[in-house]
């Protein structure tokens, strides 16, 4: 799946590593959650949360799961959106 930044995505939570968390998009795709930007979240296998993509040209992709971040996605897309 090609995703791009500021996107929001459903993801699962698919394994936890001592410097974040790693979820899945629901083709499988994974996106790498840094520590910082988990949250609130109790990063369990299986758990589901919405995911703002923050990095789409690293690999893997980096998400993240801040409220604040998710706000700042939305106001971007607001402003790319194109004039018609």
């Amino acid at each position: 799946m090609k995703v791009r930044v500021h996107e929001e995505h459903a993801v699962t939570v698919v394994r936890r590593v001592p410097w974040g968390i790693f979820v899945a998009l629901a083709d499988g795709t994974e996106v790498f959650v840094d520590a910082m930007k988990v949250g609130h979240l109790d990063d369990q296998a299986g758990d589901r949360s919405i995911v703002v993509i923050v990095d789409d040209e690293r690999q893997p992709i980096r998400g993240s799961l801040l409220d604040e971040d998710r706000e700042i996605a939305r106001r971007h897309r607001i402003v790319e959106q194109p004039v018609r």
